[in-house]
Formats: structure tokens, C-alpha cells, sequence
């Protein structure tokens, strides 16, 4: 089956460790994201997100590179039974600095090619960029909590 991809960028005025941490520590995720965080700090770690939005997500961290790179690949029982070839949704969150701002780009990948997805795959992209927005929005508003 073919897949389908995203890509998400957002420029932050703060240093990367900061959004870094942001998007690695369950007390940080739960100030934008989550409203339920658990994860392992380590490859082959588990991730698991109550999203405010009601939504749990949960699966692998395949990549841990301190500072620069966490890839997720998600394991919801939902979700992988509806890939009949087997292919995972997988989140590669990078980070960089420039500009004397951090840049966080998120790829997504894995989403089928298929009409039943359509709906899936537009909900991703809206949901991610309206939670990187609300990254930048409480990670340049120190005193921010979570948003609607």
C-alpha cells in the first residue's frame, strides 16, 4: 500500500535544549500537549499521550538523540490493525537552532493512500499544526499554561 506523509515547522524564540525538553519531559508535554504523559527517556522507550483533545496515543521511541532528534512509532492497537501491510505511523520530531531560534520540524509518515484515510490524514496536519503553535505559544509566554 502506498503512504502519505507531513511535514511542520516552527520557528520559537528560545534556545533548542528548551524545545527539546519541551517535547521529551511528561511534566513540559503536559503544559501544551498532553493532559496525560508517560515516557521513557531512552530508545526503545515507551511513549504514551493523553492529547487534551481526548485522543491517546502510544508507541516506541526508535530514535533518541539528545537535543536534535525523537522518533515515535506509534503502536495504538486501532491503528496498526487498520495497516493491513504493515506499515507504522511513525512522528520524527527534529530540532535545530537558528537565527537565535530554536526550529522544530515534525514529519509524519505511514498514513495510507487509501479514501478511509483522507479524513486521518487532514486531521493530522491540522492537529500538529495547531499543537506547534501552542508549543511556541507557552514556551515564549513563560508564564503560559495550557491553552483552550
Amino acid at each position: 500500500m502506498n503512504t502519505r506523509g507531513y511535514a511542520q515547522t516552527i520557528s520559537i524564540d528560545v534556545d533548542a535544549a528548551t524545545a527539546w525538553a519541551a517535547c521529551t519531559d511528561a511534566a513540559e508535554l503536559r503544559r501544551w500537549y498532553a493532559s496525560e504523559a508517560t515516557l521513557e527517556p531512552r530508545r526503545g522507550g515507551r511513549w504514551r499521550i493523553r492529547r487534551r483533545d481526548g485522543a491517546t496515543v502510544e508507541g516506541i521511541i526508535d530514535v533518541w538523540d539528545v537535543g536534535r532528534r525523537l522518533r515515535i512509532i506509534y503502536v495504538n492497537p486501532p491503528v496498526t490493525a487498520a495497516l493491513n501491510d504493515g506499515a507504522p505511523l511513525v512522528d520524527d520530531l527534529l530540532f535545530d537552532f537558528r537565527n537565535g531560534q530554536a526550529v522544530v520540524r515534525i514529519l509524519g509518515s505511514g498514513i495510507p493512500v487509501a479514501p478511509e484515510w483522507d479524513r486521518h490524514y487532514v486531521v493530522l496536519r491540522q492537529a500538529w499544526a495547531f499543537y506547534l503553535r501552542e508549543l511556541k505559544r507557552v514556551l515564549e509566554t513563560p508564564a503560559a499554561g495550557p491553552g483552550p
